[in-house]
C-alpha cells in the first residue's frame, strides 16, 4: 500500500530544507528544532539540503532517511566522528563493515544510527524525532561552508553584533534573550552565524530554548505577556518572533566578542587582549570543521578575534549585566 507523504520546507540561515516523511509528529520536531515551516525564503538563501525519511515500508524498528546536498562530500559523517573525542558526546562508535559507520546511544550496544554519506537508518525508539532534527540541523549547516558557526548566542545592539561565547551554562541564552527582550535584536541563541568574508553575523534564529533559572525582568515580562512559565511547565522553546514581536533580523558586522567565565555579585567586563586562549575557547560546530582546510577555518578564526573588541565577563544579575554589555558596545 502506498503511504502518503507529508512535506515542509525550513528556511534557517540562508540555508533552505526540504524534507518529505511519512510520519507527520517528525515535521513538528523539525519545526520544534529549526523554526516555522514553510516560512517566507529570504533573499540570501542560496544553499540547499533535501530529506525523506520514511518509517512504514520496514518490519525491522528502523527508518530510512536519505538526504541529498548540492555537494556529495557534505554528506560524509566526518563531523560526526570528531565527536566521539568529546566527554559529553552522548553516543558511542561500533565496528562497522565500511562504507557505513554504526553509533550506540551511550551505555549501549545495539546500533541507534547507521550511516553512509546520503543513506543513514535510525532505530524508532524513543527520542529518534530528535535525533533526526539535530542530524538535519547539523547537516544544514555544513552546506554554509562560506560560514563558522559557534556553539554561541548572539545579539546585535545599534546595528552591531556581539558573541557571547562560554561553555554550557555560563548564562550565553540568558543575555541574548535579556537584550533582546530590552529591544535588541537577537541573531541567534544556541548557534551563531559567522561570516568571514564580510566579517558579519547573520541571522540563525532558531526557537529559543528557555528553561527555569534566572532571568531579567524584559525577558520575564516576555513570558508573561504569551502566559508561559518555565519554573511552571518546566524546559520550553518559543518561536523568536513571537516571543519578541517587531524584531527583524538582519547580518551585522561583528564587534564584539564576549567571554563568559562564571558568576559573582555583581558583573565585571573587561577588555582582553585576544590570544592563544581565546583562540581555543571559541567553539566552532564540527560541520564547520570538516567543509573547509582546517589551516583555513583557524586564520578566519584568527582574523575574527583581531577585527572584533575581545572582554572578558564574570555575570551577575541578568538586568544590571545586560545593561553593562550594551552600555559597553555603545561605547
Amino acid at each position: 500500500m502506498r503511504v502518503a507523504l507529508d512535506q515542509a520546507v525550513f528556511s534557517l540561515g540562508g540555508a533552505r530544507l526540504r524534507v518529505e516523511s511519512d510520519d507527520p509528529p517528525l515535521l513538528d520536531e523539525l519545526a520544534a528544532t529549526l523554526g516555522r515551516r514553510n516560512a517566507d525564503v529570504g533573499p540570501e538563501t542560496h544553499f540547499g539540503l533535501s530529506a525523506s525519511v520514511r518509517t512504514q515500508h520496514r518490519s525491522d524498528g528502523f527508518a530510512d532517511v536519505t538526504l541529498e546536498a548540492p555537494d556529495e562530500s557534505l554528506l560524509s559523517p566526518a563531523d560526526f566522528l570528531l565527536g566521539f573525542g568529546a566527554p559529553d558526546f552522548p553516543f558511542a562508535l561500533l565496528p562497522a563493515a565500511p562504507p557505513w559507520m554504526h553509533v550506540a546511544l551511550a551505555g549501549e550496544t545495539e546500533p541507534f544510527l547507521s550511516l553512509n554519506g546520503r543513506d543513514c537508518q535510525v532505530r524508532l525508539s524513543a527520542g529518534w524525532r530528535k535525533a533526526v532534527a539535530l542530524l538535519l540541523l547539523h547537516r544544514l549547516m555544513r552546506v554554509r561552508s562560506d560560514a563558522i558557526f559557534f556553539h554561541a548566542s548572539s545579539v546585535a545592539i545599534a546595528g552591531r553584533a556581539v558573541l557571547l561565547v562560554g561553555p554550557k551554562g555560563a548564562g550565553k541564552s540568558t543575555l541574548a534573550l535579556e537584550l533582546a527582550g530590552r529591544g535588541h535584536v537577537l541573531l541567534g541563541d544556541e548557534h551563531a552565524c559567522y561570516r568571514p568574508a564580510s566579517r558579519e553575523i547573520l541571522p540563525f534564529r532558531r526557537p529559543v530554548g528557555i528553561k527555569p533559572g534566572p532571568r531579567g525582568t524584559a525577558l520575564a515580562g516576555a513570558l508573561r505577556r504569551l502566559g508561559r512559565s518555565p519554573e511552571r511547565d518546566g524546559m520550553m522553546r518559543l518561536d523568536a518572533d513571537a516571543l519578541f514581536p517587531g524584531s527583524e533580523a538582519a547580518p551585522a558586522p561583528l564587534a564584539a566578542v564576549i567571554f563568559l567565565n562564571g558568576f559573582a555579585a555583581d558583573p565585571l567586563l573587561a577588555r582582553l587582549e585576544p590570544g592563544r586562549q581565546e583562540l581555543g575557547r571559541l567553539q566552532p560546530v564540527g560541520s564547520s570543521l570538516v567543509n573547509a582546510k582546517r589551516t583555513e577555518r583557524v586564520f578566519q578564526m584568527t582574523q575574527l578575534l583581531a577585527s572584533a573588541r575581545v572582554y572578558g565577563l564574570i555575570a551577575g544579575d541578568p538586568d544590571a549585566t545586560a545593561e553593562g554589555i550594551k552600555e559597553a558596545i555603545r561605547a
